[in-house]
Protein backbone atom coordinates (compact mmCIF):
# COMPACT_ATOMS: atom_id res chain seq x y z
CA UNK A 1 0.00 0.00 0.00
CA UNK A 2 2.99 2.38 0.88
CA UNK A 3 4.73 1.87 -2.14
CA UNK A 4 1.25 2.29 -4.36
CA UNK A 5 1.04 5.69 -2.81
CA UNK A 6 4.88 6.35 -3.42
CA UNK A 7 4.26 5.53 -6.68
CA UNK A 8 0.95 7.79 -7.05
CA UNK A 9 3.22 10.53 -5.68
CA UNK A 10 5.81 10.46 -7.89
CA UNK A 11 4.10 9.98 -11.24
CA UNK A 12 2.08 13.17 -10.15
CA UNK A 13 4.93 15.15 -9.43
CA UNK A 14 7.01 13.94 -12.75
CA UNK A 15 3.58 15.37 -14.72
CA UNK A 16 3.78 18.49 -13.05
CA UNK A 17 7.12 19.29 -13.36
CA UNK A 18 6.71 18.40 -17.53
CA UNK A 19 4.03 21.00 -17.83
CA UNK A 20 6.42 23.94 -16.32
CA UNK A 21 9.54 22.95 -18.02
CA UNK A 22 10.67 25.35 -20.92
CA UNK A 23 9.56 25.04 -24.82
CA UNK A 24 12.39 25.92 -26.79
CA UNK A 25 11.69 25.46 -30.92
CA UNK A 26 13.18 26.71 -33.84
CA UNK A 27 11.55 29.52 -34.70
CA UNK A 28 11.72 32.38 -38.07
CA UNK A 29 10.64 36.15 -37.97
CA UNK A 30 7.40 37.14 -37.94
CA UNK A 31 8.62 39.78 -40.59
CA UNK A 32 11.80 41.24 -42.01
CA UNK A 33 10.37 44.50 -41.60
CA UNK A 34 13.35 47.53 -41.38
CA UNK A 35 12.08 48.06 -37.49
CA UNK A 36 12.26 44.77 -37.08
CA UNK A 37 15.99 44.06 -38.58
CA UNK A 38 17.15 46.94 -36.68
CA UNK A 39 16.23 45.82 -33.69
CA UNK A 40 17.96 42.32 -34.00
CA UNK A 41 21.18 44.29 -35.06
CA UNK A 42 20.64 46.21 -31.90
CA UNK A 43 20.18 42.94 -30.24
CA UNK A 44 23.74 41.57 -31.77
CA UNK A 45 25.91 44.47 -31.82
CA UNK A 46 27.58 43.32 -28.57
CA UNK A 47 28.35 39.86 -29.20
CA UNK A 48 29.59 40.72 -32.71
CA UNK A 49 31.68 42.91 -31.49
CA UNK A 50 31.16 45.85 -34.43
CA UNK A 51 28.95 48.70 -34.37
CA UNK A 52 28.46 48.18 -38.55
CA UNK A 53 27.53 45.18 -40.08
CA UNK A 54 25.53 43.58 -42.94
CA UNK A 55 23.29 40.72 -43.10
CA UNK A 56 24.04 37.75 -45.58
CA UNK A 57 21.87 36.36 -48.04
CA UNK A 58 18.59 34.20 -46.59
CA UNK A 59 15.07 34.84 -45.58
CA UNK A 60 14.62 34.74 -41.62
CA UNK A 61 11.25 34.95 -42.11
CA UNK A 62 11.40 31.50 -44.13
CA UNK A 63 14.86 30.01 -42.18
CA UNK A 64 15.38 29.95 -38.79
CA UNK A 65 18.91 31.86 -39.24
CA UNK A 66 20.09 35.08 -39.36
CA UNK A 67 23.37 35.59 -41.23
CA UNK A 68 25.80 38.21 -40.49
CA UNK A 69 28.20 39.01 -43.47
CA UNK A 70 32.38 39.48 -42.29
CA UNK A 71 33.69 42.75 -42.60
CA UNK A 72 34.45 44.12 -45.82
CA UNK A 73 37.72 44.15 -47.10
CA UNK A 74 40.49 46.51 -46.64
CA UNK A 75 41.92 48.40 -49.75
CA UNK A 76 45.43 46.53 -48.49
CA UNK A 77 43.63 42.81 -48.77
CA UNK A 78 42.87 40.83 -51.12
CA UNK A 79 41.29 38.34 -49.52
CA UNK A 80 40.48 37.39 -46.53
CA UNK A 81 39.55 34.26 -44.00
CA UNK A 82 36.84 35.59 -41.97
CA UNK A 83 33.16 34.10 -42.66
CA UNK A 84 29.82 35.15 -41.96
CA UNK A 85 28.00 34.22 -38.67
CA UNK A 86 25.06 32.44 -38.58
CA UNK A 87 22.48 32.69 -35.91
CA UNK A 88 20.32 30.06 -35.11
CA UNK A 89 16.54 31.69 -33.99
CA UNK A 90 14.64 29.88 -31.64
CA UNK A 91 11.67 30.52 -29.21
CA UNK A 92 11.43 30.04 -26.20
CA UNK A 93 8.03 31.05 -23.39
CA UNK A 94 6.75 33.23 -26.55
CA UNK A 95 10.20 35.02 -27.03
CA UNK A 96 12.15 35.54 -29.86
CA UNK A 97 16.23 34.42 -29.10
CA UNK A 98 19.55 34.40 -31.76
CA UNK A 99 21.87 31.33 -30.47
CA UNK A 100 25.88 32.52 -31.10
CA UNK A 101 27.62 29.98 -33.03
CA UNK A 102 30.37 29.31 -31.27
CA UNK A 103 29.15 29.78 -27.80
CA UNK A 104 25.51 28.85 -27.93
CA UNK A 105 25.06 31.59 -26.05
CA UNK A 106 21.24 32.90 -25.98
CA UNK A 107 20.00 36.31 -27.12
CA UNK A 108 16.94 37.85 -26.27
CA UNK A 109 15.50 39.89 -29.52
CA UNK A 110 13.88 42.53 -27.81
CA UNK A 111 10.53 43.94 -29.40
CA UNK A 112 11.32 41.11 -32.65
CA UNK A 113 8.17 38.88 -32.82
CA UNK A 114 8.81 35.63 -34.05
CA UNK A 115 7.09 32.39 -34.67
CA UNK A 116 7.55 28.37 -34.02
CA UNK A 117 8.54 26.03 -37.51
Amino acid sequence: MVNRSALIIAISIGLGACQHATETMPAVLENSSEETMAAVKDALRETIGRTQFEFGAGDPTITAEIVVLPPPLSPQEDRSPAKPMVFDLITKNGLCYAIHPDTGSEYELVGVSCRPL
